[in-house]
This record gives C-alpha cells, structure tokens and sequence, in this order.
C-alpha cells in the first residue's frame, strides 16, 4: 500500500462583505386557518355519495327498484354537484402553489 500526496492549489479569496446596513424584505405572511365549515364542505359530498350507494344496495328485490333507486340516484346528482362546487370555490391548491413559489422566491433572495 502507498501513500500519494496531493498539492492542491491555493483557495481564492472570498467576496467582499458590504457596507453599512443591507435591507431585507419581509418573509410572506402565513395563510389564515381554515375554518372547520370548509372542511364539513369538504367531506359533506363524499359522505353524500356513500349514502346513495347505501340506498343502491338496500333497494328492493324488484327489478324496477322502487323510491329507493330515485332517491339514490338524486344523492348522487347532489353529491356530484357539491364535489364540483366546493371543488371550484376552495381553490386552495393554486393558493399553496402561490405561497410555496413566493417563500421560495424569499429565501433566494
């Protein structure tokens, strides 16, 4: 086994530390809590919809189905409808990405 020595260069030297005060901006504010309504929004549809596959399952032996089969069918239109309003109104998605891309944009400044 040998040994081999290894002469690196010299380093260079470091930038040079500014004068006076240096301003810095202010880190972006954290988003408000959510309440826990948009939460029960949230879960309100899914919950819904399960309900009507209860409904499906429960209905009569006949093959028509009865009451149960309209009912279960209108839960599911409900159900729907809410996923794509609540879908549409929470929008919270782009407001993470936004913060997320904001601090980002802070700690390389």
């Amino acid at each position: 086994m040998s040994v081999e020595l290894v002469h690196r260069v010299a380093r260079r030297p470091g930038p040079e530390m500014p004068d006076g005060e240096i301003q810095l901006q202010e880190p972006p504010g954290l988003p408000e809590q959510q309440s826990g309504m948009s939460n029960l929004m949230t879960v309100l549809p899914m919950a819904l919809s399960s309900l009507a596959m209860v409904f499906m399952f429960m209905r009569s032996g006949s093959s028509s189905g009865g009451v149960t089969q309209y009912v279960a069918i209108g839960m599911m239109m409900a159900s729907s409808a809410g996923m794509l309003v609540t879908g549409l109104l929470r929008g919270g998605h782009d407001r993470k990405r936004q913060l997320r891309a904001e601090r980002r944009d802070y700690l390389r400044y």
